[in-house]
């Protein structure tokens, strides 16, 4: 794979990631209702599948960092299963159609995600050694 380097590779491999994140929900929530769990029920453990993929991507690819804490990744995370939710129930109770609604969140929860994982939960601590360049970072120290 090729090294993409700066903050549109950062973009483009938060992006990617959240590509497998979704495979893997879909990917799970179909195997688990083939094997008979109720829907509801399989789309929660199809959820946290992705949230794993989410997680380990964008820690060891993504932005090359430890998180300053899981709650903070679990906090951003939620919300964004928050904003996601009450958007289309927003959306849609006024009269937008079911696809434009998903298409405006599809792009819009991301987008609030990635800025609250850059800037609150993958943030190198000043007296850490992350905050020295990585393959995939243009700095130079």
């Amino acid at each position: 794979m090729p090294n993409i380097n700066g903050k549109i590779g950062e973009i483009l491999r938060y992006g990617a990631n959240g590509v497998a994140a979704t495979l893997t929900h879909a990917g799970a929530l179909a195997i688990l209702i083939h094997a008979g769990v109720h829907p509801a029920p399989a789309n929660g453990m199809a959820f946290l599948c992705a949230v794993l993929v989410t997680y380990f991507g964008q820690r060891f690819w993504v932005f090359e960092a430890k998180p300053r804490s899981i709650p903070r990744f679990a906090a951003v995370v939620g919300m964004g299963l928050v904003l996601q939710t009450a958007g289309m129930w927003g959306l849609t109770t006024v009269g937008m159609p079911v696809a434009w609604a998903w298409t405006l969140l599809t792009v819009a929860v991301p987008t609030f995600s990635y800025l609250a994982m850059k800037a609150w939960v993958f943030v190198p601590r000043a007296d850490s050694s992350e905050d020295r360049p990585t393959p995939h970072d243009t700095r130079t120290h």
